[in-house]
């Protein structure tokens, strides 16, 4: 399984649930390869993302050079903060819904929904999933506690691009994460 190389925004966008007057299309059928994000290929401009999303209701550029657009969304039914990252003459190389869990939900049922809405994208697609807890609570008792995680990635052979649903230990977000091959190869020569 690839590392999962996310940039935590949640925190910094946790105020950007602002309205969208128009959403990206989810993607209509199913695909053979992971071409992009949220009906956006990789690549996509600026002006292609805000073409199709509207203007932009916030954006971060990081210290990485990579700039962060943040839209209010929706992924499988639900609510999100969808995230373009954009690399200077690459355009769009990463995306991400970001699902913020209630305290009080089935965290097993979100995980999922947001999980077979990815496989259904890509049934063609086998992907690698790796469920982690060391307690004998309940896995949601025991993710809350720190002692439980969730990872199910897809990795297309095909174009080096990768989508990951992933619930790390005590966090209270969901997500969604897809990565370019020009990402990856980008973030490999960083290091």
């Amino acid at each position: 399984m690839r590392a999962n190389h996310l940039p935590s925004l949640a925190a910094a966008v946790a105020g950007a649930l602002l309205t969208v007057a128009a959403a990206a299309p989810c993607q209509a059928s199913a695909s053979e390869t992971i071409s992009g994000f949220n009906g956006l290929a990789w690549g996509a401009s600026y002006a292609e993302v805000e073409q199709a999303l509207g203007p932009t209701p916030r954006s971060e550029v990081l210290e990485s050079g990579i700039t962060v657009l943040v839209f209010a969304d929706s992924v499988a039914g639900e609510n999100s903060v969808a995230m373009y990252a954009m690399l200077n003459s690459l355009g769009m190389v990463k995306g991400q819904h970001t699902v913020r869990l209630d305290p009080e939900a089935d965290c097993v049922a979100v995980y999922r929904r947001l999980r077979d809405h990815v496989m259904l994208s890509y049934p063609l697609i086998k992907p690698a999933e790796r469920l982690a807890s060391d307690s004998s609570l309940g896995f949601c008792d025991a993710q809350r506690a720190g002692e439980a995680s969730w990872v199910t990635q897809w990795e297309d052979e095909r174009t080096g691009s990768v989508a990951t649903v992933v619930l790390e230990t005590g966090s209270d977000v969901i997500k969604v994460v897809y990565e370019s091959a020009q990402f990856l190869d980008w973030l490999a020569a960083r290091q």
